[in-house]
Order: structure tokens, then C-alpha cells, then sequence
């Protein structure tokens, strides 16, 4: 797990300095350090109630999860938008956690182990709100250069799914899956 953490805090200094080195002038882009920082916020719970969003989400997005020792670092992020009446979109994205400290994010519910952020609009068609509250944690980064402390937020997508839902059932729309090296 040490070894993991090293290697996630090296890659994530990389990008950062290929991100500062693209946007800052050249007698800004020496970074000094990297601050990787682990953090929480407390988020109200709800129950997946759509047993066949359930499944899906079983069978087309946890079957291609990150190994266990990875997932601390991201996670999974459940957008809905409804179209017309009956008709919603749902989009399901794995992302840094950064996200969890979002003003975006409704709520979160847990499915094999793995934490799933509800955002966007009439999420009760799906889910239910229990009344509980739990600590997610997530990291947050600051470079250190000679402007100061930058925050960074990394908004790199790894894979996502395209649902729609109608009349009851779901369809998947579009995949975009990015395999573990």
C-alpha cells in the first residue's frame, strides 16, 4: 500500500508539473513541492432503490473496477438529467476523489465496496435519502512554486458509462473504457 501511495503521489507530480509548465511563464514553472493532502467531508447517504440500475451498475461498471488498492483515490460519480417526463440520462464517470468536496453532489451511496457520488436532478426516481451521514475522505493537491501555494484539481476522466432510462428499463448508450496498465 506504501508503494502506492509513492507512486500515485509521483505521477500526480508529474502532471501537475506538465500542467504548471503549459500554463504558467517560464520563470514561474519551477514547482518546489507537490502536497498531496488526504481530507474528509461528511455526506448525507441514500439507498440505491432501482434494482436494475443495481445490476447494471454490477455488471458494466464494477466488473471493470480498479483493483482494491487503487480505489481510495477515485471515484465513481453518478450524474442524472431528465430529458422529458419519463426519459433521463444517466452518466456514470470514475474520477479523482476530489470531487467529493463538490457543492454539486447530492449524496452517496455504497455498492460492493466501492462509493458512487449522486448528482443532478430527481435523483428519488432512483434512490432514497436515509437520514445518515458518513465521512468520505479524498485528497486534495497544492503545489508549492514561486508564486505560491497553486491548487490543483485534476479532472482527468478514466472511464464512463451512458445509460438511458425509459419506460422502466435502462439501455446503455456509450462506454468509454480505459483498462489498468
Amino acid at each position: 500500500m506504501m508503494k502506492i501511495d509513492i507512486l500515485f503521489k509521483k505521477i500526480i507530480a508529474t502532471l501537475i508539473f506538465i500542467f504548471i509548465s503549459d500554463g504558467l511563464s517560464a520563470q514561474d514553472t519551477i514547482v518546489t513541492k507537490v502536497d498531496v493532502i488526504k481530507d474528509s467531508i461528511n455526506m448525507s447517504e441514500w439507498v440505491l432503490e432501482n434494482r436494475e440500475l443495481a445490476n447494471k451498475l454490477k455488471t458494466l461498471v464494477l466488473d471493470k473496477n480498479l483493483n482494491s488498492d487503487k480505489r481510495e483515490s477515485y471515484i465513481y460519480i453518478v450524474t442524472i438529467r431528465k430529458d422529458t417526463l419519463q426519459k433521463y440520462s444517466i452518466r456514470v464517470a470514475l474520477l479523482p476523489s476530489i470531487i467529493l468536496n463538490s457543492p454539486q453532489n447530492l449524496g452517496f451511496f455504497k455498492l460492493e465496496n466501492s462509493t458512487f457520488v449522486i448528482r443532478g436532478e430527481n435523483p428519488e426516481v432512483f434512490f432514497l435519502p436515509t437520514n445518515n451521514e458518513e465521512k468520505l475522505f479524498y485528497y486534495r493537491f497544492l503545489i508549492r512554486s514561486q508564486r505560491g501555494l497553486i491548487p490543483f484539481t485534476p479532472i482527468e476522466e478514466f472511464s464512463s458509462w451512458n445509460f438511458s432510462y425509459s419506460n422502466g428499463e435502462f439501455k446503455l448508450e456509450s462506454t468509454l473504457w480505459v483498462p489498468e496498465d
